[in-house]
């Protein structure tokens, strides 16, 4: 097993943002869309009898990745209607892949009581999309890689609780990032992001005097230099964020509440949840939509949260109960399908997030409402097209009205709970709320 070149970076950290400057914008609850007949949106696509599901990653909506515990990769490049086992260099676990593209990517992990099977800071690469891997990295000192990011084929980050490597040559030689003011060693690193060659971001943990400080790092020229953009020793927002070309970013891991930033991790707003005892763990974000596992303390639920305004409001569409059913893992590849494993099931959603209302300058009226049998909608202009969503967005039925300015849908039909009426016009849509009772 190849052992790494070990150089040290050493950068001056400025904080801009420490967690006093933290604006409570929403101290309001903001509460969430727990909209009926959610389970409908996930599905389990396939299980296993022996050991535990750890990771899983998908490069795009077809190909992916799920590791069990016990040494096992397994591969589908149909959706998760087929899987093969894919043979791997070593027995140790895997925490995360990610592929710089098509065909180059890498996979992080290891084991914290190493043995002649079981390496420590694993490191391994692909260069043919999966089908075989290479071992780039790995000891027997004990200890795990949880996240890698590839930044390009042979350039990536590597991130565990001992620190953050870098490597530009395909894994040959690593570099250690001391990117912190904390002593070697101490600052432990989790999830790492890159947006571009230039601009990435990590989160970091402090222990100090019985607490944790909590820090996201920022690099704009490549991983030469490193600046604290934020700082909270006090709360416990250390799970996972997300950041965005545009600067909007959050950060999860506080029960009842997430951090949102809209200009790049300056400032940062506190949201308070409407459920107070939910926390996020897993965060993902594709095209502006936000995807979380959240855990909520009150009934040792969890379930699949989203948001298409940055964060504010989530809609629940998936829950399962602990401890059988644990949540473990997320991957979202696309808008169009999304990707969870509890500890012993694939889970996948084809329909990610549910439609939102959208109240503002709405055309027509609609009635009665709570309903049982039908509505009614009645419009100033002609609708083209009435269509009946399901809380997850998920289409049930659709009618066509040829210009009518007044229609009745038959809502009898549905089981009681809240679905959402899109009615089309020639320029546009819009939707709004019915409870069929």
């Amino acid at each position: 097993m190849p052992h790494a070149t070990i150089s040290v970076i050493s950068e001056k950290i400025t904080v801009l943002n420490p967690i006093s400057m933290k604006t409570k914008m929403y101290s309001l609850a903001l509460m969430f869309c727990m909209l009926g007949a959610a389970q409908g949106q996930w599905a389990p696509i396939d299980s296993i009898d022996q050991g535990s599901l750890l990771s899983i990653n998908f490069i795009n909506a077809d190909t992916g990745f799920a590791f069990n515990e016990w040494g096992t990769l397994r591969k589908t490049v149909d959706g998760g209607l087929n899987w093969d086992t894919v043979q791997i260099p070593f027995t140790s676990f895997i925490y995360d892949i990610d592929f710089a593209d098509a065909n180059n990517g890498y996979a992080v992990g290891g084991a914290w009581f190493a043995t002649k099977d079981y390496y420590a800071f694993s490191i391994m690469k692909t260069t043919d999309g999966g089908t075989t891997w290479d071992s780039v990295y790995g000891n027997l000192f004990g200890g795990v890689f949880n996240y890698v990011e590839a930044v390009s084929p042979n350039e990536f980050y590597a991130s565990g609780s001992s620190g953050l490597v870098h490597s530009s040559d395909g894994g040959a030689t690593l570099d250690t990032l001391q990117i912190s003011t904390a002593p070697n060693g101490v600052e432990g690193f989790g999830r790492i992001r890159f947006l571009d060659a230039n601009r990435g971001y990590v989160l970091g943990s402090v222990p100090a005097f019985g607490a944790v400080s909590y820090n996201i790092y920022e690099t704009t020229d490549g991983g030469q230099s490193w600046q604290k953009i934020f700082s909270d020793s006090v709360s416990s927002y250390n799970s996972d964020f997300v950041m965005t070309s545009t600067g909007n970013g959050l950060l999860v891991g506080e029960r009842g509440s997430v951090l949102r930033t809209t200009d790049g991790g300056q400032t940062w707003q506190e949201i308070t949840l409407g459920d107070t005892a939910v926390t996020f763990t897993k965060v993902e974000e594709v095209e502006g939509q936000l995807h979380a596992i959240g855990t909520n303390a009150n009934d040792n639920s969890q379930g699949i949260y989203s948001s298409t305004d940055g964060g504010v409001t989530w809609y629940q569409g998936f829950s399962t109960k602990k401890p059988n059913e644990f949540l473990s893992d997320l991957s979202v590849p696309t808008t169009s399908a999304g990707y969870c494993i509890s500890w012993q099931k694939i889970y996948k959603s084809t329909n990610m997030v549910s439609l939102r209302e959208s109240r503002p300058a709405l055309r027509f009226q609609m009635y009665p409402n709570p309903a049982f049998d039908f509505v009614s909608i009645e419009s100033a202009e002609k609708i083209r097209k009435l269509i009946l969503h399901n809380s997850v967005g998920q289409k049930v039925k659709e009618v066509d009205v040829a210009g009518k300015y007044t229609v009745s849908l038959n809502v009898g039909f549905l089981k009681s709970g809240v679905y959402l009426v899109e009615v089309q016009y020639a320029e546009g849509s819009f939707t709004t709320k019915v409870l069929k009772k």
